[in-house]
């Protein structure tokens, strides 16, 4: 699949009034979203008041540019991605359009794109702060608000009475050797949980979450 370049733009919602709609199933335009800063996968959730990053593709070897508007908040170009960065939660309508010739931009398809609130990671319904060893090895996973699940994390522990371990889990739930070195802990000894990545449930780019720090209470 050819990699479209994307000339220098700036775009604010309503710069073009446009009613054609694209078919559901006749996309022309993959819009993909960076994952781990690496790699692109499709993009299909974003966030608001946050610079999302997607990069577009054609199938159509001639388009050779693209320009794009948003039906709320603002779309700039930075390299050969475009930043979106809704304003709103809910529904925000990407227009594309073939922008090889600058004079004359030819519309390709619209895309509808679901914004939703920065997602945060929670463990036993606590974002941190004093947690008892039992409530924490009880609540078995971690969890995530909004539209995500967790599908990495690692954790580790730390205190003046006992070894810092570290431990790397794939998924939401807490290993069996996690629960053994919580149980292990005494009053004031801490619980990290790190390197958090999260995934939309319908599909989307994965992302990273803010740690949690927890205290250990008797």
């Amino acid at each position: 699949m050819k990699t479209a370049s994307i000339s220098l733009l700036i775009l604010t919602s309503g710069f073009f009034s446009i009613h054609i709609s694209a078919q559901p199933g006749t996309y022309k335009v993959d819009i993909l979203q960076p994952v781990n800063h690496v790699s692109y996968e499709p993009a299909a959730v974003l966030t608001v008041n946050e610079n999302n990053k997607l990069r577009f593709e054609s199938t159509d070897i001639s388009v050779d540019r693209f320009l794009v508007n948003a039906s709320q908040g603002t779309v700039k170009q930075d390299g050969k991605d475009f930043i979106v960065t809704p304003v709103n939660t809910g529904d925000l309508i990407l227009s594309i359009y073939n922008y090889t010739d600058i004079e004359n931009p030819v519309f390709i398809e619209k895309r509808k794109l679901l914004v939703v609130a920065v997602p945060e990671a929670y463990i036993a319904g606590k974002k941190g702060g004093p947690i008892t060893k039992e409530g924490f090895a009880k609540a078995e996973k971690v969890e995530c608000s909004g539209n995500y699940r967790i599908t990495e994390f690692k954790l580790s522990v730390a205190g003046k009475a006992i070894a810092y371990k570290e431990f790397h889990r794939n998924g939401e739930t807490l290993s069996p050797e996690m629960i053994a070195s919580i149980q292990q802990l005494t009053a004031g000894e801490k619980i990290f949980i790190e390197y958090i990545r999260a995934t939309p449930q319908d599909g989307g780019a994965t992302r990273q979450i803010a740690p949690l720090s927890f205290t250990v209470i008797e």
